[in-house]
C-alpha cells in the first residue's frame, strides 16, 4: 500500500499493490488498484479507483477481484456511457 497526502491536505491510500515473489535480492510486485481523484459537481474532489486489470496471485484476492469486476458491469458508466 502507498499512502500520500492530497493537495487538499487529506491523506489517501493511492495505490493498491501486490508482492508476487522474491528471488535473490529482488522483489516482484504487481499494482492492483490506483487512486486517481477527479472533479465531481462544483469542483468538489470525488474519489476514484483505476483497476490495472491484472488478476491478483492471491485467492482471496482474486475472489475479491471478481466480485469487483462482476460489480462494476452493473453499474452504469459515469455521465451515462
Amino acid at each position: 500500500m502507498q499512502i500520500g497526502r492530497l493537495s487538499n491536505g487529506r491523506r489517501r491510500l493511492l495505490s493498491l499493490t501486490e508482492v508476487t515473489g522474491m528471488t535473490d535480492n529482488v522483489i516482484s510486485m504487481q499494482e492492483l488498484y490506483r487512486y486517481e481523484p477527479q472533479s465531481g459537481p462544483g469542483g468538489q474532489e470525488v474519489d476514484h479507483w483505476v483497476s490495472m486489470g491484472i488478476s491478483p496471485h492471491s485467492p482471496k484476492l482474486l475472489n475479491w477481484w471478481r466480485s469487483q469486476q462482476q460489480q462494476q458491469q452493473r453499474q452504469p458508466a459515469p455521465g451515462g456511457r
